[in-house]
């Protein structure tokens, strides 16, 4: 399942890098996130069993 990320929503997974603008892919091993930068597609994966957090971050009403 992908979904891409809300506008004004930024991610970060384990307390890692914060990710604005991405593609998140749920499979059943791994969650890939997928970013474009500088027209390059990067792809990040995280095994589901290694994922200790994730955090959203947006603005408040």
């Amino acid at each position: 399942m992908s979904r891409k990320l809300r506008e004004g929503v930024n991610i970060q997974v384990n307390e890692g890098k914060v990710y604005s603008k991405v593609v998140l892919f749920l499979g059943e091993q791994f969650v890939r996130i997928t970013e474009d930068e500088n027209s390059q597609k990067i792809n990040t994966y995280y095994d589901w069993e290694k994922i200790e957090s994730v955090r959203t971050y947006s603005k408040g009403e």
